[in-house]
């Protein structure tokens, strides 16, 4: 049983952090408990509870923006080489013409490791409304996510085209051999079967290729974390109401 927190104090504009105030005549004028959880392990059940990064790939190079952490839940077992894991995480509201709308991210995947190598298939869903609560439907790890608008009517709002809920497919592939690693993930918002809805749609695919090497120059151990991305243009943009892949800077 583990407590992690993490509370900033930025002397830098109040976004960096994910806040939505800060006085600029003041140092320190604003902060965010970025962690607080509780994890439980055991030799085969993970659990947490609280606010955490449960989301992010630990190859993905520093360079980049970390998101802002979110409060949920996440549990993931293992049996022999199978492991599944199960994300429900309430985001920050965000504001339109007056409305505000409560967002939250549901994740699950499961994969199988052979050896050296790790496959498997997982699915993002992301709701977006007014009063959100916590739906059952879609907390349900075990329902395909895609499949949840084909037995139910979405909500649509004013001033956004698109209904309220984006789901994503993720196939990921992991290598680790010794002290390299590395990761191929591919991610599908939208993919057109048909030619003449291709002709229509675009596709929005994302393909994601991090490394992490350690290595010993001049008697020194050092590490090369690296990583490659392509999409098309209009990966993760969906016309609902914040229901896009952005969470805060990230």
């Amino acid at each position: 049983l583990r407590f992690e927190g993490v509370l900033e104090l930025p002397d830098q504009p109040h976004e960096l952090i994910g806040t939505k105030f800060s006085r600029p005549d003041y140092s320190l004028s604003t902060g965010r408990f970025q962690q607080s959880v509780v994890t439980y392990s055991t030799e085969k059940l993970t659990i947490k509870l609280g606010r955490d990064d449960m989301l992010s790939s630990k190859l993905r190079p520093h360079i980049f923006a970390y998101p802002i952490f979110a409060d949920g839940v996440s549990w993931s077992y293992s049996w022999q080489s199978w492991n599944f894991e199960h994300v429900y995480q309430s985001l920050p509201a965000e504001r339109h013409s007056g409305q505000v709308f409560r967002r939250s991210v549901s994740y699950h995947h499961l994969s199988k490791t052979f050896n050296s190598l790790t496959i498997g298939a997982g699915e993002y869903f992301i709701l977006a409304g007014e009063n959100i609560g916590l739906d059952l439907k879609r907390f349900n790890p075990f329902l395909p996510y895609s499949l949840n608008s084909h037995d139910s009517e979405a909500d649509y709002y004013p001033g956004f085209t698109g209904d309220s809920d984006n789901s994503l497919i993720k196939l990921f592939l992991n290598w680790r051999k010794q002290s390299n690693k590395v990761s191929i993930n591919l991610y599908i918002d939208e993919f057109q079967i048909d030619a003449v809805d291709r002709e229509v749609y675009s596709d929005a695919i994302l393909l994601s290729l991090s490394a992490e090497n350690e290595f010993t120059v001049f008697g020194q151990r050092s590490k090369l974390n690296w990583g490659f991305s392509a999409a098309n243009p209009n990966f993760g943009q969906h016309p609902g109401p914040f229901t896009t892949t952005t969470f805060a800077s990230f």
